[in-house]
């Protein structure tokens, strides 16, 4: 009730020259019993933020390592059609051979 008092004579009289420096008093005690008041809820807070930010990261690292691993999967399988690809080629390279061989020897045999 007391507090309720003061803040609206604060209000009406707030213009009033001797009632400056109150009032910047005043406002500097305020602030600074809010955060002494106000501390542990804003620790506790933090803290709370750490563990969500903490238990987000590890999401977030799990995430990574499944992708990682797919893309591995994806990688070594690209070798492979890589290997396969490179033995098609051969094969078809020395199918030609043969078949330059086959009309050289069929040319030679006329």
């Amino acid at each position: 009730m007391l507090s309720v008092i003061c803040l609206i004579s604060l209000f009406l009289l707030r213009d009033h020259p001797r009632l400056l420096a109150f009032q910047r008093g005043a406002t500097d005690l305020v602030a600074v019993t809010a955060e002494v008041i106000l501390a542990p809820v804003d620790g506790w807070n933090r803290l709370v933020q750490s563990f969500q930010s903490r238990a987000a990261l590890q999401d977030e690292v799990f995430r990574l390592q499944q992708e990682n691993r797919v893309l591995k999967g994806q990688t070594q399988r690209l070798v492979s059609l890589l290997s396969e690809n490179a033995r098609y080629k051969a094969l078809l390279n020395s199918a030609r051979d043969i078949e330059d061989e086959l009309v050289a020897a069929q040319i030679t045999s006329l």
